[in-house]
């Protein structure tokens, strides 16, 4: 399994387990969707931080970064890199 792969598998056992949603595909948008409220946006950040050891400050993270699996995953990726 690549890790682009397990890092996907994960996002979204992240979804279906710790903020009950089932996400219909990797280009779903999580707000406008209503699958992501404040709080799971919290828990996602937290999850992002401490599952792939990245730093993420609420108050500078763009929503676009994290509207959809696949831009989450591209943060990840990003993030990873530096």
């Amino acid at each position: 399994m690549s890790a682009d792969n397990g890092r996907r598998d994960d996002l979204y056992r992240f979804f279906r387990e710790a903020i009950h949603v089932e996400v219909p595909g990797d280009d779903t948008d999580l707000l406008d969707e209503g699958l992501l409220d404040s709080l799971g946006l919290v828990e996602l950040v937290l999850f992002l931080e401490h599952h792939y050891a990245i730093a993420l400050d609420l108050t500078e993270l763009d929503l676009a970064a994290i509207r959809t699996p696949s831009a989450i995953l591209r943060l990840i990726a990003d993030r990873q890199k530096t």
